[in-house]
């Protein structure tokens, strides 16, 4: 996580800046900005900007800091300045990593506002006046204008499984909020373990510092999951199970955005029959209740199902009796001899009373059985219990 810090200094007194920092901000404006390294820096904070704006006593105020590039942060101080005390302070009330400080003046004066941050990037300031002394009411700020969206469809690339593809973030890439990208879109189903990686390219002058963000479609304020370096070094890497069918965007960009190159993103899906084969099927006892999940990492049959594989012996005459319930799924049990696992002896579904299965069977001759414990239908997922009768 990149802390940001946003300072707000209340200064009537004692406090003077340098006539070059003077910038004023007014009630109801909103200043579209930039940090970098060209601005000032002071201990314990990082580089910051400075924007000056009077109050009356009584005066309620609203100091917003919002940012796709930094964590904002916000901090009020006294008219003594930092070293009298802090006020109030904020991380996140504006949603987000946005700062959202509310606050109400306690003395008439000019007030000071320092926004500061361990990162660059652009960033919006707002000031709003929501309450006077005599508690008047004031008419709402207006409505924001309708935003452009960050992403375009226009800029899509196509990508599917087991590919890969060499990009490259430059300058003349899409900006978002100070920062470049490249979108990727890929098609994916219910239960999907889909695995993107993003590399930055080895020998070059400049070495991404990669990040990754995984979107629904359309939907870049709903992140699904994100990284910067879980693939090692500076390099991105997602492991995340599709929720839903559709389409999914992939948004490849980099931490820093003065530092800009080529890289490698890689999109796979992890085989879910493939991490399920090196678990071996659980034994069962008579009398005993055991507890599992359906999962995306589950062997499949051939109708896509999800299924869980327990074993036993059995004697001939032998009576036996399964239950399976759960609450978030179909419940089906299917019975196989072990010398053939595709041919089912007796299936149940609703045998104990929707959504149970309840499954009974005699023993014709004695030998290994296989028990699996699956869904009525394709995708389900979630935890259940199997009951084998004494």
């Amino acid at each position: 996580m990149k802390y940001v810090a946003f300072v707000l200094i209340v200064s009537a007194v004692g406090f003077v800046l340098p006539a070059s920092a003077q910038t004023t901000i007014t009630y109801g404006e909103t200043i579209e900005t930039n940090l970098d390294e060209s601005d000032p820096r002071e201990l314990p904070y990082f580089n910051r900007e400075e924007f000056w704006f009077d109050a009356a006593a009584g005066d309620a105020v609203e100091i917003r800091a919002t940012s796709m590039a930094m964590d904002p942060y916000v901090y009020l101080y006294p008219a003594g300045g930092m070293n009298a005390g802090e006020l109030a302070s904020d991380d996140d009330g504006g949603g987000g990593l946005n700062s959202l400080l509310r606050y109400t003046i306690a003395n008439a004066g000019r007030y000071l506002i320092v926004v500061s941050s361990y990162d660059y990037g652009a960033y919006s300031l707002s000031l709003q006046r929501t309450g006077t002394a005599a508690d008047a009411p004031l008419p709402p700020p207006p409505p924001p204008a309708p935003e452009e969206p960050l992403f375009s469809a226009e800029q899509l690339q196509p990508l599917g499984y087991g590919q890969s593809v060499n990009g490259e973030l430059s300058d003349q890439d899409p900006d978002a909020a100070g920062t470049v990208y490249d979108l990727y879109a890929f098609t994916g189903r219910a239960g999907d373990v889909a695995e993107i990686s993003m590399t930055g390219a080895e020998g070059t002058a400049t070495i991404l510092d990669t990040f990754l963000r995984l979107v629904p479609a359309g939907d870049s304020d709903t992140v699904l999951a994100e990284d910067d370096d879980g693939g090692g070094g500076l390099n991105s890497e997602i492991t995340f199970t599709l929720p839903t069918d559709g389409e999914y965007w992939i948004i490849a960009s980099t931490v820093y955005q003065s530092v800009v190159g080529p890289y490698t993103l890689r999109l796979d899906r992890e085989d879910p029959g493939e991490a399920a084969a090196s678990v071996l099927p659980v034994p069962i006892l008579p009398g005993q209740t055991v507890s599992g999940e359906l999962t995306g990492r589950d062997l499949t049959d051939s109708g896509d199902a999800s299924y869980d594989v327990y074993t036993f012996s059995a004697s001939a005459g032998q009576q036996l009796h399964f239950v399976m319930r759960s609450t978030d799924f179909d419940s089906y049990l299917g019975l196989y001899a072990a010398d053939a696992p595709d041919e089912p002896l007796v299936l149940d579904d609703d045998g104990a009373g929707a959504p149970d299965a309840d499954l009974k069977y005699v023993v014709p001759e004695a030998g290994d059985f296989i028990l699996r414990a699956t869904s009525f239908g394709a995708g389900s997922r979630g935890v259940y219990t199997v009951e084998m009768a004494p």
